[in-house]
């Protein structure tokens, strides 16, 4: 993970790097700061990202719901 991007006030995407929003999402926010037994489900954009994400939950042995969120539209 790339913690400078994550913790920047200014993270919109730039001509040199177009994920930078991608690294701004919620769960990178609490890393460390909540026990993942708290965290009852995993929204992803689609499918393809559900069944890899659902592979690594189970592979963790964590009891964690993966969902596709509705028309793929995530908040950051």
């Amino acid at each position: 993970m790339d913690w400078d991007i994550i913790r920047a006030k200014d993270w919109k995407n730039t001509e040199n790097n177009f994920q930078r929003m991608d690294f701004k999402q919620a769960e990178f926010l609490i890393h460390n700061h909540i026990p993942v037994d708290f965290i009852n489900k995993i929204f992803v954009k689609n499918q393809c990202r559900m069944i890899e994400i659902e592979h690594i939950v189970r592979k963790l042995g964590l009891a964690i719901k993966v969902q596709v969120a509705r028309e793929g539209k995530l908040y950051y």
